[in-house]
């Protein structure tokens, strides 16, 4: 697990220069405003509102013409980005998956021979609250690179730059709960792992 999130940093940075390079200014709402999900079966005309709500952003009319002059270039780099993350983020979700089915035949065993799993099970109800986390964020983030590339960005480029720093936003947040998680595992379940094992070893040696 701890290599794919590795490998994961490399696409994330170059999602980050990209995002940047149409971000032309930033707004005091942009700073502060968090985005909040789009709705279940929202349109893409709710949600470019809704980004453009929480981001307040405002365009100069040479930042403006300055936008819809590249926007269209900028729209091409973001889908290259767009369907070279899809199959990074599968390969990740599989990866979690896998991880908490390992954990969850451990602690059945351990059940089995009437080991305590209190500890691994908490922490293990904690690692997928983590992991459903990364997975809403992914969502979020994916929707609004998908609405950047499919918005008419010439006609609406506050709704494109909204939807671009409303993308970035979610792209930081990735990688924060990317390092959670991989803090997490190392810190807490590879230690309780490491001292059950250590546990059935002095049993073993009684």
């Amino acid at each position: 697990m701890e290599k794919i999130i590795n490998k994961s940093f490399i696409p994330i940075l170059l999602i980050a220069s990209v995002l940047s390079l149409v971000l032309l200014t930033s707004s005091n709402a942009s700073a502060i405003t968090q985005p909040k999900d789009s709705k279940p079966g929202s349109t893409l005309k709710q949600r470019i509102q809704q980004r453009k709500q929480e981001r307040g952003i405002k365009l100069s009319e040479p930042e403006q013409l300055r936008l819809e002059g590249s926007c269209k270039i900028s729209q091409t780099n973001i889908r290259d980005v767009r369907d070279s993350y899809v199959p990074i983020a599968d390969k990740r979700s599989k990866a979690y998956n896998q991880v908490d089915a390992k954990l969850w035949v451990i602690i059945g065993g351990l059940k089995y021979m009437e080991y305590d799993t209190f500890d691994l099970e908490r922490q293990r109800s904690q690692l997928l609250e983590k992991i459903n986390h990364y997975e809403k964020l992914y969502d979020q983030f994916n929707e609004a690179l998908d609405d950047a590339v499919n918005i008419n960005c010439k006609a609406d480029a506050v709704g494109f730059k909204s939807l671009i720093e409303t993308a970035r936003i979610y792209n930081v947040q990735i990688r924060d709960q990317l390092n959670d998680i991989t803090d997490f595992t190392n810190d807490n379940i590879r230690k309780t792992l490491a001292g059950i094992s250590e546990a059935f070893k002095v049993r073993a040696s009684e």
